[in-house]
């Protein structure tokens, strides 16, 4: 699998959102990159894998599902970051975006990131923040995903902390 960004009209900041994001001609390039791009995953048979990232083009779930949907490849799925999807989101409504998610995208979900973030938005540990990561399991799982889940977005020296989480998460440890 090649995981790509949608990228963000900001020149000066691919991480930063832009107006423009939403318009038609970003929309209309990032289909045109994206089908040659398509054509060779076509011809190696790989997986392209775009991950919905708040400042980008693609920003959500309903916004991936719109390209999966005029795309029609099964050579393009998705990269599912919870923390992405709830990136400025109230707690009270976590669970309803993760469902949402999941019900959109389910069968297209080719890998699941395990990030987490604190109040404030800044990225932490997964376990350390405001995330419900434990719900975000359970429905990409109900949704049929049984493949990688991959935490980052943390110091080397957090890793086995994560990983004891990550295990109950997915209900090896515990």
């Amino acid at each position: 699998m090649v995981t790509l960004c949608t990228g963000s009209r900001d020149a000066a900041d691919m991480w930063r959102s832009h107006p423009d994001n939403g318009g038609a001609e970003a929309w209309a390039d990032l289909r045109r990159e994206l089908e040659p791009a398509l054509a060779t995953a076509e011809r190696l048979d790989i997986k392209l894998g775009i991950e919905p990232e708040p400042a980008n083009v693609v920003r959500d779930a309903p916004t991936a599902r719109r390209l999966l949907d005029e795309m029609q490849s099964h050579h393009l799925g998705i990269v599912l970051d919870a923390a992405n999807l709830l990136a400025g989101v109230p707690s009270s409504v976590q669970r309803s975006v993760i469902a949402e998610a999941s019900d959109l995208l389910g069968a297209a979900i080719v890998l699941c990131h395990a990030k987490d973030l604190a109040g404030d938005g800044t990225v932490v540990a997964a376990g350390k923040g405001v995330v419900d990561l434990a719900a975000f399991v359970a429905e990409v799982r109900a949704a049929g995903f049984d493949g990688a889940l991959v935490g980052h977005g943390f110091a080397e020296g957090e890793a086995p902390a994560v990983a004891v989480h990550l295990k109950k998460l997915i209900g090896r440890g515990a």
